[in-house]
C-alpha cells in the first residue's frame, strides 16, 4: 500500500500558494499511460518519493497532480540474459542488490552502497532517481560509464542524452521511462568510488565511476566538478593510472563550469577526482 496519500494528508495547504495535488495509483501500464496523458504538463510521477516529497513540501515542486507508479507490475521488471541486464523503473535500490543483479552488473553494489542508508535504499527506485536527474546520483553515474540504454514507452535512447541542465530530463512531456538496459555486462570492469563529508546527508563531493572493456578502453565519469556530469571514452594507453587521470582532467576541466563552494573549493574537488580516479583505473586494470 502507498505511503503517498497519507503524507499528502498533511500537505500545507494555505488555499493561496499552496494546493494539496490530486493523486492515482494505477495497477497497469496501460492505465498508468492513460491517466498521465491527460494532463501531462501538470502531472509529476512518483515512486518512492525520496527527492519528489521533500521537494514538494518545501514547495520547490507544485504539481496538479501525483501518479504513484508503485502498483504498476510491468514497471518492475528484472531480467539477465546473455551479458544483458534489464532493471525496471520501479525497482528500489534494495530489491536490486538482493537480485541476481548484485553480481551481474559490475559496480553495482559499490554505487548503490553509497545512497543514503537502509531506509532510503528501501524506497528509492530506478526510474526515480534517473529522472529527478541530479547530477551527483550514485546509479546514474555507474549506468552513464557502462554506455546504458533508457528505455520508454515510446522510444530507447542512450543514459546520456537523458541530463539538460542540473535537475531537469529530455523526457517528453507525458513520456514515461519502463526501465533501462545495459548491455555486455560480463565483458567489463567498473569501479565506483565517491568522497563523502563527514558530516553529510547522502551528497557526496566527489564521485567516480570507470569502466574498462576487453580490450583495455576505459569510460569515465565524473560528478561534483562540473555542473552537469561529463561521460568520456579513453582509449586504452600505456599511460599510468595517475598520468591517466590528470592526463583525463585536464582535457575536461575548461569543457563546463566549475562547482565550488564554501566548504569545498574547486582546487579540492579537483585534487580529490583525480585521487579517486587514479585508485579506480588502478582497480579495473588488475
Amino acid at each position: 500500500m502507498s505511503f503517498v496519500p497519507q503524507l499528502l494528508a498533511e500537505f500545507p495547504e494555505d488555499g493561496t500558494t499552496m494546493k494539496r495535488p490530486d493523486f492515482s495509483a494505477p495497477t497497469s501500464l496501460l492505465e498508468l499511460k492513460h491517466e498521465y496523458s491527460k494532463s501531462p504538463e501538470g502531472t509529476m510521477l512518483i515512486a518512492g518519493g525520496q527527492s519528489l516529497l521533500p521537494a514538494l513540501f518545501k514547495g520547490r515542486s507544485m504539481p496538479d497532480k501525483l501518479i504513484d507508479i508503485g502498483r504498476v507490475a510491468e514497471l518492475r521488471r528484472l531480467e539477465f540474459g546473455s551479458g544483458n541486464v534489464f532493471l525496471g523503473a520501479g525497482l528500489t535500490f534494495t530489491q536490486i542488490l538482493a537480485s541476481k543483479g548484485a553480481t551481474v552488473l559490475p559496480g553495482l553494489v559499490a554505487a548503490l552502497g553509497y545512497v543514503g542508508n537502509c531506509t532510503i535504499r528501501n524506497r528509492a527506485t530506478v526510474g526515480g532517481s534517473l529522472a529527478w536527474a541530479d547530477p551527483r546520483a550514485e546509479l546514474s553515474l555507474l549506468l552513464l560509464v557502462l554506455d546504458a540504454v533508457v528505455v520508454t514507452e515510446r522510444r530507447e535512447f542512450a543514459l546520456a542524452d537523458l541530463y539538460g541542465e542540473a535537475g531537469q530530463n529530455n523526457l517528453a512531456p507525458g513520456e514515461i521511462i519502463v526501465g533501462v538496459r545495459v548491455n555486455g555486462c560480463d565483458a567489463k570492469k567498473c569501479e565506483f568510488l565517491e568522497l563523502m563529508p563527514r558530516a553529510s546527508a547522502g551528497r557526496a563531493v566527489i564521485g567516480v565511476a570507470v569502466c574498462c572493456d576487453q580490450l583495455g578502453s576505459l569510460r569515465i565519469a565524473v560528478s561534483g566538478l562540473w555542473k552537469p556530469q561529463i561521460c568520456a571514452s579513453v582509449v586504452g594507453c600505456d599511460l599510468g593510472a595517475e598520468s591517466l587521470a590528470e592526463s583525463w582532467l585536464t582535457d575536461h576541466c575548461e569543457a563546463a563550469a566549475k562547482l565550488a563552494d564554501i566548504a569545498f573549493g574547486w582546487a579540492y574537488r579537483r585534487r580529490a577526482a583525480a585521487v579517486l580516479m587514479t585508485r579506480a583505473i588502478e582497480s579495473v586494470r588488475r
